[in-house]
C-alpha cells in the first residue's frame, strides 16, 4: 500500500494515532485527542 507523504502531514490521520495510543497509554492522550477532534469539526465546513 502506497501512502502519500501528504497523507502522512494530514491533522486527521495524526488525531487518529494519538486517540489509539490513548487508549492504550490511559486518558489523559485520550482526552487531548478528542479535544484535537472538537478543534477540527470547529475549523472544518
Amino acid at each position: 500500500m502506497d501512502i502519500h507523504p501528504e497523507f502522512l502531514k494530514r491533522s486527521e490521520y495524526q488525531l487518529i494515532w494519538v486517540f489509539l495510543l490513548g487508549r492504550q497509554r490511559g486518558e489523559p492522550l485520550r482526552q487531548r485527542a478528542l479535544a484535537g477532534l472538537r478543534r477540527l469539526a470547529g475549523s472544518v465546513d
